[in-house]
C-alpha cells in the first residue's frame, strides 16, 4: 500500500453482451479458451476493474532529553488505517474448449470461475490501528564507551471489515465450510510485538584509530493487508466453481447452487499466532592502518522466526513404506482421502519455516586523497532456511504454489535460501587524472565499479504434481548420482558421476546447465529424494568504467562531459536454467526427461551487452 488517500483502480470499456455470464453482477466479460490455436476470446485473465484505495490518519511525536552523560528519546507514532476495496474478481467464467468442434458444439473441457452472491458483495474495506511507542537511551559511559538501549512497540489491532463479509475455514481438520468471523485474525498476534536494541561502539586506544562496535536488534513485522486480502476477497460470499463433463455445456455456468466442496488457492490463514520477526546481530573491529585508509573486519548475522510460507492444510493422509517414503496415491495415481474429506485444497501461509544468515564482511575503504578514492568490498556468507521463500517470507502476500513440499515432513526442505550468495566481490575507485597547465589537460577523471559474485541456487522440480496433490505443488524427483551415460529423446546425456552441474569451468554452459539423466522420476503419488536448492546456477560478473572531464568556461559555466561503458568487456551473464525436469511419460519417452531440462533460455536480469554513452552538460 502507498500514503495515504491513494488509489488503485481499473475499468472496462462497455463489454460484450453474450460473454457477460453475471449480467446482473456488474463483472468484466468471461473469457473462452479454446485449443488447437485458436486466438482466445475475452480480456486477458488477470485484468479486470478494481478499485484499491487506502486512507492513512496519522499522528506522532518526539522529546529528546539531555542529562549528563544520557540522552534519552522517547516518541510514539499512532495511525488508523482504511484499506478499502472493491475487486469484483476476474475470473468471471473461463471457458475451455479442446478444439474448433468442440466448442461450435458448446462442449466444454470445464467451465471455472469466481461465483458472485445476490447483492454488492465485492467490497473488502479493513480497518485497523497501530500505535509504536519507543525509548531510546544513548549513553556515553566514558570518553572510550558509548551505549546504546531502546524499546520499540509495533502493536496494530486485529482488522474488522465494515461490511461484515469475512468468512473463513475455522478448523480445517473438522469445519464443513466457511464460517463468517468477526477481525482478520482469530486472536490478536501483534499485542506482544516487543523489539529491543542494544548498540555498544569503544575505542580502546582513545586515539580514535581504533574502533569496536557491536549490536543487536529484534524487528516485528506485523502482518499487513496484502497477505490477506486475496484470500477473504476469494471467499464466500463468492464462491469458487469448477464445472466439468456435462455440467460444462455452453454457456450454462456455474452457480451457488452447484458449487463443489470448498478450496482455495489463496487462502487466508485465519488461526494465525504470531508475527515474522528477525534477529539481528553483528560485531565489527575497525582500524586505520594508513592515512586516509581504514579497514573493517566483521560478523553480521541474522535468524528469522515465525517466517510465513506456503504449506497445504488439507493434504491427502498418506500411507508410510518400510523406507520411510510417503504415498499419497495409490499405484494408479487415485489421491488418498484428505484428512478433512468435506472441503477440498487450502494452501494456506503459516508462520512455520525459520531461517539462518552468517557473513564475514571485510571492507577497505580509502576516503579521497591524493587524487584517488577507492573501496574493496567482500563478503563471505551463508544463508538456510527451511522453506521460507524471499518474497513473502518475512510480510508477504499468499504463496503459491505451496512452498513446503510435504506437509508431513518440513526437513527436506530445509536448505539454501532461495537468495543465497555465499561469495560477493565489489570493487569501485575513482582517480582524478594528473594533467594540468590548461583547459584540456584539467578536470579528466577515470572512475569504475567491478561486481561479481557466485550464482543463486537452483531448486530442481520434478515439473508436474507427481503426488497427486491437486493443488499447485511442484515436488522434487529422485537423485541418481551414480546414472550412466544415455541418450534420450535424441540428446546425449554423460553420466552423472555425483556432480550434476555441466556447466562448471564453462563446459556446454548454455546447452546444458546442468545434467538431467542425474534424476529419475519417483514413483507415482510420491516425493523425490533430492533436496531443496541443491544445484547453482551462473556466476554473475560486471565492470562499468566512466571518463569524465569538467572545464570551467567562466565563473558562472561550467561543461562537463561523460564518456560511459557499462559492461566494458561484454561479459555474458546468464539466468537460472530451466528447473522442471520431467513431464508425463510417454511410450516415446518413458523416462519423461523433458528436452528443456538444465538449458538456459535468458540472460541475467541485473545485466546488459556492453553500452556506451556519451554526454555533455552545461552547468550555470
Amino acid at each position: 500500500m502507498r500514503s495515504s488517500a491513494e488509489l488503485d483502480h481499473a475499468t472496462l470499456a462497455n463489454g460484450v453482451q453474450p460473454l457477460r455470464f453475471f449480467p446482473d453482477a456488474n463483472l468484466e466479460d468471461g473469457f473462452v479458451n479454446i485449443q488447437g490455436g485458436i486466438t482466445p476470446i475475452g480480456p486477458a485473465t488477470g485484468t479486470g476493474h478494481f478499485v484499491f484505495a487506502q486512507n492513512r490518519y496519522a499522528i506522532g511525536d518526539d522529546v529528546l532529553w539531555t542529562h549528563g552523560a544520557h540522552s534519552l528519546r522517547i516518541g510514539i507514532a499512532a495511525d488508523r488505517l482504511l484499506n478499502n476495496s472493491w475487486n469484483p474478481i476476474s475470473e468471471n467464467v473461463v471457458w475451455t474448449f479442446n478444439g474448433l468442434s468442440t466448442f461450435l458444439a458448446g462442449t466444454a473441457l470445464t467451465a471455472s470461475g469466481v461465483v458472485p452472491a445476490p447483492g454488492n458483495t465485492a467490497h473488502r474495506d479493513y480497518f485497523q490501528n497501530n500505535v509504536n511507542p519507543y525509548i531510546q537511551d544513548d549513553w556515553k559511559v566514558s570518553s572510550k564507551l558509548t551505549v546504546n538501549a531502546g524499546l520499540r512497540w509495533e502493536f496494530a489491532s486485529n482488522p474488522v471489515e465494515r461490511h461484515d463479509l469475512l468468512y473463513t475455514i475455522l478448523d480445517y481438520a473438522h469445519s464443513t465450510g466457511f464460517t463468517q468471523v468477526p477481525n482478520v485474525f482469530e486472536h490478536n498476534p501483534n499485542t506482544k510485538n516487543f523489539g529491543p536494541r542494544v548498540g555498544v561502539a569503544y575505542d580502546p586506544f582513545s586515539n580514535h584509530k581504533t574502533a569496536i562496535r557491536a549490536g543487536f536488534g529484534l524487528f516485528h513485522d506485523p502482518i499487513s493487508v496484502q497477505a490477506y486480502q486475496t484470500g477473504f476477497g476469494g471467499a464466500p460470499p463468492w464462491g469458487q466453481a469448477t464445472l466439468t463433463g456435462a455440467a460444462a455445456l455452453y454457456p450454462n455456468v456455474p452457480t451457488l447452487s452447484n458449487l463443489p466442496k470448498p478450496s482455495q488457492t489463496l487462502p487466508w490463514y485465519y488461526p494465525m499466532s504470531s508475527t515474522p520477526y528477525m534477529i539481528q546481530y553483528n560485531f565489527n573491529i575497525q582500524h586505520e592502518i594508513l592515512a586516509n585508509t581504514v579497514l573493517t573486519v566483521g560478523y553480521v548475522g541474522s535468524r528469522g522466526v515465525h517466517l510465513l510460507t506456503g504449506i497445504e492444510a488439507n493434504p491427502p493422509i498418506p500411507t508410510i513404506d518400510a523406507s520411510g517414503v510417503y504415498h499419497f496415491t495409490d499405484a494408479n495415481g487415485v489421491q488418498n482421502p484428505r484428512v478433512n474429506p468435506n472441503i477440498l485444497y487450502f494452501v494456506t501461509d503459516q508462520p512455520i519455516s525459520t531461517s539462518r544468515y552468517n557473513s564475514l564482511q571485510v571492507i577497505l575503504n580509502r576516503r579521497f586523497s591524493r587524487s584517488v578514492q577507492a573501496q574493496v568490498s567482500y563478503t563471505y556468507s551463508r544463508c538456510m532456511d527451511d522453506g521460507a521463500f524471499g518474497v513473502g517470507s518475512f510480510n508477504g502476500s499468499a504463496a503459491t504454489p505451496s512452498a513446503v513440499e510435504n506437509p508431513y515432513n518440513q526437513a527436506p526442505d530445509r536448505g539454501p535460501c532461495s537468495y543465497d550468495i555465499p561469495k560477493v566481490l565489489r570493487v569501485n575507485g575513482l582517480w582524478a587524472l594528473p594533467f594540468h597547465g590548461n583547459r584540456l589537460k584539467d578536470g579528466w577523471q577515470l572512475s569504475g565499479i567491478a561486481n561479481t559474485y557466485g550464482g543463486v541456487p537452483i531448486n530442481v522440480n520434478t515439473g508436474f504434481d507427481r503426488a497427486g496433490f491437486t493443488s499447485g505443488n511442484t515436488p522434487r524427483p529422485n537423485y541418481v548420482p551414480d546414472a550412466p551415460a544415455a541418450t534420450i529423446g535424441g540428446i546425449n546425456y554423460p553420466a552423472c558421476n555425483n556432480d550434476p552441474i555441466l556447466g562448471r569451468d564453462g563446459l556446454n554452459s548454455i546447452g546444458r546447465w546442468f545434467n538431467a539423466n542425474c534424476y529419475a522420476l519417483q514413483p507415482v503419488g510420491t516425493f523425490g529424494d533430492t533436496g531443496r536448492n541443491t544445484l547453482r546456477g551462473p556466476g554473475f560478473f560486471n565492470m562499468d568504467v566512466s571518463l569524465l572531464k569538467d572545464t570551467r568556461i567562466s565563473e558562472r559555466f561550467k561543461l562537463q562531459f561523460r564518456a560511459e561503458f557499462f559492461n566494458i568487456f561484454n561479459h555474458a551473464n546468464f539466468a537460472n536454467p530451466n528447473n522442471n525436469v520431467f513431464s508425463t511419460p510417454t511410450a516415446a519417452n518413458p523416462t519423461g526427461i523433458a528436452a528443456p531440462a538444465g538449458t538456459i533460455t535468458a540472460s541475467n536480469a541485473g545485466s546488459t551487452p556492453r553500452q556506451i554513452q556519451l554526454a555533455l552538460k552545461l552547468t550555470f
